[in-house]
């Protein structure tokens, strides 16, 4: 979880046990799908006409098409010694905080292993034949200028095919070239700029890829996999290391720094993920009517019910990879106009990080965190048009800046439109998104569709 996500999961939990009665995941409420059309009926677009939280829909979620295991490394998030860490061959069994520049890190569990490693019976524990990655690290602390690394560690002497890419940028940036957005972008929109096979040697640490060299923010979305006319099986490791060229020999010892656990933050938050998770996909198709202009429904996205749970974990990490991170959504929506006239339906992002179940997004409610980052989403998304085909990628940036002369105008900011399409009386229409959830993002968004006169 990235380091603006902290407080989010917070605010964020507190709304859910108002929606779902405390289960700690989104459930329909009586009469929404009213509620919402009415909140749209009374509230013009551009002024705030949006669902409240607890009015947005959950997404359908086809588990069938859940993708590929993933492995998160991701904690701890800033760094402060070198070793390992990450490895699905290996488990550390002793506290990673580090209590000196993070003190409430006293309080974090050791580093014990929970679940289980088998994934893939036909590989040992921990090993396998194809799985997704994803990376995010910051050097901070006395490794300023270090490098985080990604290898393998294969049964036999064999070749693995990569796609995607580690890379190091600036913290966070308003534009299409922060690192997280293009790595993720890279991966899922351009898989054959990264494309490649690595030969590598058994029962050895394999460097597959490396970033880093200062001080900065390390993140990557990668796939390894036994390639075609290949056998054997791996186990993965990522290390915080002081040069870009690796030994032979994973450390043995555990890269240190800001773990958070479940529950880190004063008995809430979710943590930052060190594990191995049961999927990377979130694909499904829903269909709604709208009577005519004016009205309003929404879907929730990189919410908690969808956050993927570990396969095994580290005990001083999240044991769900909430928000998402790295993961694939690819979701259809088919809108009937039910009414009797002509309607335009505007689809937009919409982020509802920090807000209450009952409210709307607001510049109060983004003021009234304890932190403001200034992004909150910064991701690629692509759309099939009304011709059928896709749209060219774009970038999702909606982020939050105080403006106290014209308070409402943050909701604009939060909000990225995507599509506007007419609808006659008595037909229907499809979207379909493909959206990559990049490193850096405040959950939840939604997709928001709003009916408006022709």
């Amino acid at each position: 979880m990235k380091k603006p996500s902290y407080l989010k999961g917070v605010a964020v939990l507190g709304a859910l046990s108002l929606v779902a009665a405390g289960c700690g995941a989104e459930e329909p409420v009586a009469g929404q799908e009213a509620l919402a059309a009415q909140e749209g009926a009374l509230v013009p677009v551009g002024t705030g006409g949006l669902p409240t939280l607890s009015q947005l829909q959950p997404l359908a979620q086809d588990t069938a098409q859940s993708g590929k295991v993933l492995l998160s490394s991701n904690n701890p998030e800033t760094i402060t010694s070198y070793g390992v860490l990450f490895s699905t061959q290996y488990t550390p069994g002793i506290k990673r905080g580090d209590t000196s520049n993070y003190p409430y890190t006293t309080n974090a569990p050791a580093a014990t292993l929970v679940g289980s490693k088998t994934l893939d019976s036909t590989c040992p524990a921990g090993a396998v034949k194809d799985i997704g990655v994803y990376i995010a690290h910051i050097m901070g602390g006395g490794v300023g200028s270090g490098y985080v690394s990604l290898g393998v560690t294969p049964t036999q002497n064999t070749v693995i095919e990569v796609v995607g890419d580690l890379a190091l940028g600036a913290w966070v940036t308003r534009d299409p070239n922060f690192v997280s957005n293009k790595v993720t972008e890279d991966y899922f929109f351009n898989p054959n700029l990264s494309r490649r096979t690595v030969s590598v040697t058994a029962n050895q640490y394999n460097q597959i890829d490396v970033a880093g060299g200062s001080a900065g923010y390390i993140d990557g979305r990668l796939n390894l996999r036994i390639a075609t006319g290949y056998s054997g099986c791996f186990y993965v490791h990522t290390l915080s290391q002081p040069t870009a060229t690796a030994s032979t020999t994973v450390p043995s010892t555990w890269a240190k720094g800001n773990v958070a656990w479940e529950g880190w933050y004063n008995g809430t938050g979710y943590g930052r993920g060190a594990g191995v998770f049961s999927g990377d996909k979130v694909a499904g198709s829903q269909s709604f009517s709208l009577p005519g202009p004016g009205y309003v429904r929404g879907y929730v996205v990189a919410s908690a019910a969808q956050a993927y749970g570990a396969s095994f974990y580290y005990a001083d990490s999240a044991p769900v990879n909430f928000g998402n991170y790295g993961n694939f959504y690819d979701e259809s929506f088919t809108v009937t106009n039910s009414g009797s006239t002509c309607m335009r339906v505007r689809a937009e992002f919409v982020s509802y990080a920090g807000v209450g179940a009952t409210q709307k997004p607001t510049y109060s409610v983004y003021n009234a965190m304890s932190s403001v980052p200034s992004v909150y989403w910064n991701g690629p998304l692509r759309f099939v048009n009304t011709s059928g085909v896709w749209s060219p990628v774009e970038d999702i940036i909606v982020y939050a800046t105080q403006n106290t002369t014209t308070p409402d105008a943050i909701v604009q900011t939060m909000r990225h439109g995507i599509e506007l399409r007419t609808v006659a009386a008595g037909t229907s229409t499809t979207f379909r998104f493909q959206l990559g959830v990049p490193g850096l993002i405040s959950s939840p968004g939604s997709f928001v569709f709003t009916s408006e006169g022709c």
